[in-house]
């Protein structure tokens, strides 16, 4: 006798995940099939919920935001502490504040479990915060934040787990003055936090900041930076990179006005270099490409990303890819030894249809790619290149 596949419970789950997959469904519908899901049979209850449960996105309930609202899903697992197992992602959409203390000290005293990751904007310490970070099984942390005192930033840090292995930072900083006196007297750890995998963006309110400070040694105190493999890295006035070790894999870098060039020689073992042209094209950018070892099988270039930078007047301009910018940069990319050179624009937009009629040395060799930008695929683009080392 041939047993109902949906009797396999194995097979229901693998089914019933799909249902979170599916791009035709929005947040909206995808919650109201799972809750549907649920109501079929006792069998369905686990993996329904275990779906519906295991990436919650909560949003500020101020603001008409889909999803389920972050006072309301807390209050659930608060009386069914029976579900928290189920939460592995954890995307809050919200800044902690004092007038938010209800919702802090609801997320202090829920003992999530299995929580593998958080996604958060935040302004300042806040003890909630600490609760979290202190979890053991946490691994991935993604924080976006207003930086207008340091000492509230690093104290987020403070009894973090030593778990953490993924951190993606995009930081603005908006102080007048460089306050950083007497904050090195919390920075009190023993063994440092290793790191695979580093995503960080960094912005400056003011052109001064860019000069009066060196924010790695601040925001980055408790981690290990030598054993990273996995890097993404834009300062807005020049990353700095000594800090790195050379067990880098994967490098994705912005070719902005300010960089250097960049030796990938430094890189013994990278294997995924990919380059976002911020500017146009600078000779500091071509010689970052000739550089490209052998051993850098896959080359991507995002040639789509524009951005305005002042002329010598002091006028806005665009820098957008122009057709005579690439012969030079088509010689170098033809001669690379690399398994496959992917150049990155928006389907059907001008620096596609720049790119289609730029590369002819490129394409005659045969290993010559051009596809959607990373950026436009998904939200979680740079987590999705890592996972696919």
């Amino acid at each position: 006798m041939i047993q109902n596949p949906l009797l396999v419970q194995e097979l229901l789950e693998r089914c019933i995940s799909f249902i979170s997959d599916l791009d035709d469904l929005s947040l909206r519908g995808q919650t109201s099939a799972l809750l549907s899901c649920a109501l079929v049979s006792r069998s369905w209850v686990h993996p329904a919920q275990a779906n519906l449960l295991c990436a919650p996105h909560l949003t500020n309930p101020t603001t008409r935001a889909p999803g389920p609202s972050l006072l309301r899903l807390l209050s659930t697992l608060d009386s069914f502490p029976y579900l928290i197992p189920h939460v592995r992602l954890l995307a809050l959409d919200v800044v902690f504040s004092a007038m938010q203390s209800r919702t802090s000290q609801t997320v202090e005293h829920l003992p999530f479990t299995n929580l593998h990751s958080v996604s958060i904007r935040v302004a300042r310490c806040e003890p909630a915060l600490q609760v979290l970070f202190r979890l053991p099984t946490l691994a991935h942390i993604n924080i976006r934040a207003i930086v207008v005192h340091l000492s509230d930033f690093t104290g987020i840090w403070q009894h973090c787990t030593p778990s953490i292995r993924h951190l993606q930072l995009q930081i603005f900083f908006n102080f007048v003055t460089n306050t950083t006196q007497n904050t090195n007297d919390s920075r009190i750890r023993g063994e440092l936090i290793k790191l695979a995998s580093l995503q960080l963006i960094l912005n400056y309110s003011r052109p001064a900041q860019e000069h009066s400070f060196d924010p790695y040694s601040w925001i980055l105190y408790p981690f290990d930076l030598s054993q990273v493999e996995y890097l993404s890295i834009r300062d807005s006035k020049g990353a700095s990179r000594a800090q790195f070790g050379t067990k880098v894999k994967l490098l994705d870098v912005y070719a902005t006005p300010r960089e250097p060039a960049l030796d990938l020689s430094m890189f013994p073992q990278l294997s995924v270099f990919r380059i976002s042209r911020v500017a146009k094209i600078t000779p500091a950018l071509l010689d970052t490409l000739s550089s490209i070892t052998p051993n850098v099988r896959r080359v991507m270039i995002d040639l789509d990303y524009e951005d305005l930078d002042y002329d010598i007047l002091g006028y806005w301009r665009s820098t957008r890819l122009r057709k005579a910018e690439c012969p030079r940069l088509d010689s170098i990319l033809s001669t690379l030894r690399s398994e496959c050179v992917e150049l990155e624009a928006t389907p059907r937009g001008k620096a596609y249809k720049v790119a289609v009629k730029s590369f002819p040395k490129l394409m005659a060799c045969n290993k010559f790619s051009l596809v959607p930008r990373q950026e436009e695929l998904s939200e979680e683009w740079w987590m999705d290149l890592v996972k696919m080392m």
